[in-house]
């Protein structure tokens, strides 16, 4: 193609070449003869071509993080039925911790007269705390507690019980009616109606640019990517009350459910394969307890929130054996509140 001084685009062809567009064009009749001729005639036609389901690009290397690199879980606790509870001689609705994985030191960062439901990490931004009043920035993008300096991005709309973050979207949102977005990319409050799926229990972003949902009931699906006019796909049904997920690059999807006998399990999801009727593991099965948190913190391991006997516990479940190059099953405690622990984040140290 050349292009002249009237910005036209001039076609040349080559006398050399064997198919010429006027030879193209009696090509392209024929084969439509034929087609209709196939058609006509009650024969099977196979499509050409395929269009291509979503993939998950896979992760082959994963960047352990030593002990001494480790940071923060930030979690959020509320009373079980919402009331009141005293902390340091105040009556409050919830409390936000910072538990330090290299020190083990559990610091009480903030105490609120407002329910707190859900906490996201966002590189280079900070940490975003949703609660039933506000969504505000809690930590600065070094990982720094703000404290009093915390500000508020926005009141909230709905109680929002999860948050994600996608570049080229904002801050997400899901509530017992869809998902919803918060925020445009730069965190300036921006509302609109994403996907109405019914009440979802989480979302999550994969490769920062895919998000996915899990439904309370039980089904687990992916949004597509335009989120303008989002489509969904469902992916899988878990036959379970869902509570949380979470996925981890070269392992899969993890989620904390109970069953209709009122046991608590955590099932594993390969991503191979995703959108092909996976096969789901019962990695712990029918453990008394009702988990309410997943958190995956990649090249280390995997935590989980759970209520035991009026307790509540966070206790790691996977362990990043470096060596191995793999996840490993690992029970272990490592805190307990007399709270309801609501929500939970990783914050690194940097």
């Amino acid at each position: 193609m050349t292009q002249n001084n009237n910005n036209k685009l001039n076609i040349k062809g080559n006398k050399k070449d064997n198919s010429s567009l006027d030879d193209l064009a009696r090509q392209t009749a024929v084969d439509d003869k034929e087609l209709i001729k196939d058609l006509l005639s009650g024969k099977k036609v196979k499509p050409k071509s395929k269009t291509p389901k979503p993939k998950i690009k896979p992760v082959n290397n994963i960047d352990p993080i030593s002990e001494d690199d480790l940071g923060s879980i930030i979690y959020s606790v509320n009373k079980y039925n919402q009331d009141n509870f005293e902390v340091n001689g105040q009556m409050v609705l919830s409390a936000t911790y910072q538990f330090d994985l290299q020190t083990k030191q559990n610091i009480l960062l903030t105490t609120a007269k407002n329910v707190s439901n859900a906490l996201k990490w966002v590189t280079g931004a900070g940490l975003f705390q949703a609660t039933d009043d506000y969504i505000k920035k809690i930590f600065n993008f070094k990982g720094e507690y703000l404290d009093s300096k915390s500000k508020v991005i926005s009141a909230a709309v709905n109680t929002i019980c999860s948050m994600e973050f996608l570049p080229r979207a904002g801050l997400l949102g899901a509530y017992d009616q869809g998902v919803m977005k918060l925020t445009n990319n730069v965190f300036q409050k921006e509302y609109s109606l994403i996907k109405r799926v019914g009440c979802v229990a989480a979302i999550k972003t994969v490769n920062q640019s895919d998000l996915y949902y899990v439904k309370e009931e039980g089904f687990f699906g992916q949004l597509m990517s335009d989120l303008g006019v989002a489509g969904e796909v469902i992916i899988k049904n878990l036959d379970m009350e869902v509570h949380d997920f979470e996925h981890i690059p070269g392992f899969g999807f993890l989620f904390a459910t109970t069953d209709e006998n009122n046991y608590s399990h955590i099932l594993h999801m390969e991503d191979k394969n995703l959108f092909n009727n996976p096969p789901v593991k019962d990695l712990i099965p029918e453990f008394e307890g009702n988990p309410s948190q997943i958190l995956a913190v990649h090249g280390h391991g995997v935590y989980y929130a759970s209520e035991t006997d009026d307790n509540f516990e966070i206790k790691k479940l996977l362990h990043y054996n470096k060596k191995a190059q793999k996840y490993e099953l690992l029970h272990e405690f490592l805190i307990s509140s007399d709270q309801q622990i609501v929500a939970m984040e990783y914050v690194p140290k940097l």
